[in-house]
């Protein structure tokens, strides 16, 4: 049994260097920063969210990352402060493993070099979230 906990596996993290705008397919995030002791405390389940980062010269860059729904689900660890993305699958309860059923996570990562809009992310979580069957 995987226990319950506010992150875990896989996770993303950008610079500390920008400014950092998080969102989801509702637009903008304003959640607060979630804790790290309280899984109750992250952020909603979501097919995607998104990390841009905006330099002192002009750049625009970041990450958008996809959560597939053969997923179990998952809750959010997305901390700004630490510029950290984890869907996590742990955060809304414990997870149960059976003997000779593997665990198999599935995540989409999108770099993008320049301003990345919501249609373009969900267009490409649609396409690709419809691509992968179950084992």
């Amino acid at each position: 049994t995987l226990s319950r906990w506010a992150f875990s596996g896989f996770c993303i993290r950008v610079p500390k260097t920008g400014r950092l705008e998080a969102s989801g397919p509702e637009g903008v995030i304003h959640f607060r920063d979630p804790i790290h002791v309280k899984p109750e405390t992250d952020w909603p389940a979501s097919p995607w969210y998104d990390y841009t980062l905006s330099f002192d010269d002009g750049a625009i860059a970041g990450v958008a990352l996809l959560d597939h729904p053969l997923n179990p689900a998952s809750q959010w660890h997305n901390h700004r402060g630490i510029r950290m993305m984890n869907p996590c699958i742990v955060a809304p309860s414990a997870v149960t493993l059976k003997p000779g059923q593997p665990l198999i996570l599935r995540y989409r990562l999108i770099a993008h070099d320049g301003a990345l809009d919501a249609k373009q992310i969900q267009a490409s979580w649609e396409s690709w979230s419809k691509g992968l069957t179950p084992r």
